[in-house]
């Protein structure tokens, strides 16, 4: 990325790369790599820490850079922006400057279970031929601490399914904050990096990541694992409290990223009716509320809705 400062070392090729994209949040990412590096120091095979800071304006650099002296800058690459570029496009940089065959997204608080970075090595490497690794995890309260979902993947359908589109439509229709889950997915690389080039949209579309794992899941088999690895922490994203941004995400977000899916070969009728899911389903009285709040918004991204209500197989 032009204008970015990156400093990294050896060119080897690593087999995963361990991607944090982080923005003021000094401490929940100096525990964070407390954990990786404590549960990478006994791993043997080569592997990245890759931490991209959206300009941050606390100590996340003296944290990073503590870090890198410790593991050593030949593993530890730094990128940080000269500017907020948004949570999106930071997330977008991790994928396009991964080094690794993997690429693991992990957000800066969100909580590992011990022994999350061996399984997730042991998968990758019994199981080179996968095109993506799904996570399972709950969510978790972070004020209360109470957990606010088991499991967020079907452990029904966990496993590897061969066919990844059919895994990935699975899921997705179970629950869509599953697959967009940045510490639950394992990319593989390549194919990631070629989901990234083939997106037309903007990088302030926050359904991006369920593009990018669909688009992933479209190369080959995925594995969902059963077991809960992650506790995704929630309540306390500032994202959340921003206004008219659940608008904005279910009115033209959501349909844009599933009419895009069209082009990665997923069924038109799917699309459509995943693009217009979040209209259609039951509105409790406080989700009814806050959409009446938001309505102010909702023209502003009418017009993603013909897109997904017309949609035409590819060509």
């Amino acid at each position: 990325m032009s204008g970015d400062r990156t400093s990294h070392g050896s060119a080897t090729v690593p087999l995963l790369t361990l991607a944090i994209p982080t923005y003021n949040r000094a401490p929940q990412l100096d525990e964070l790599l407390a954990h990786l590096v404590a549960e990478l120091a006994p791993v043997d095979v080569a592997w990245e820490l890759a931490v991209h800071d959206n300009a941050s304006t606390d100590s996340t650099s003296e944290v990073v850079e503590r870090w890198q002296r410790k593991v050593g800058e030949e593993r530890f690459r730094y990128v940080r922006h000269q500017r907020n570029t948004g949570g999106i496009a930071n997330l977008v940089s991790t994928l396009e400057l991964a080094r690794g065959t993997w690429v693991w997204t992990l957000g800066d608080d969100d909580v590992l279970h011990p022994g999350c970075v061996a399984e997730v090595i042991r998968i990758v490497q019994e199981q080179p031929d996968l095109a993506l690794l799904f996570l399972n995890f709950c969510g978790r309260n972070g004020i209360t601490g109470e957990m606010t979902k088991p499991h967020y993947f079907d452990t029904a359908a966990a496993g590897r399914t061969e066919d990844g589109r059919a895994a990935f439509m699975h899921q997705f229709a179970h629950d869509m904050g599953s697959v967009i889950f940045l510490t639950a997915c394992i990319y593989r690389t390549d194919y990631a990096q070629q989901a990234v080039a083939s997106w037309q949209g903007s990088l302030d579309n926050w359904a991006l990541a369920a593009y990018l794992t669909g688009a992933t899941a479209a190369h080959g088999p995925v594995l969902v694992t059963e077991r809960n690895w992650v506790d995704c922490i929630e309540a306390v994203s500032s994202w959340m409290q921003q206004k008219g941004l659940w608008a904005k995400i279910q009115y033209h977000d959501v349909p844009v990223a599933m009419s895009a899916l069209v082009g990665q070969g997923y069924p038109v009728e799917w699309c459509r009716r995943m693009g217009l899911h979040l209209l259609t389903r039951p509105l409790s009285p406080k989700a009814l509320v806050r959409h009446v709040r938001a309505a102010y918004y909702y023209p502003r991204y009418l017009r993603a809705l013909p897109r997904v209500l017309f949609l035409k197989e590819a060509s």
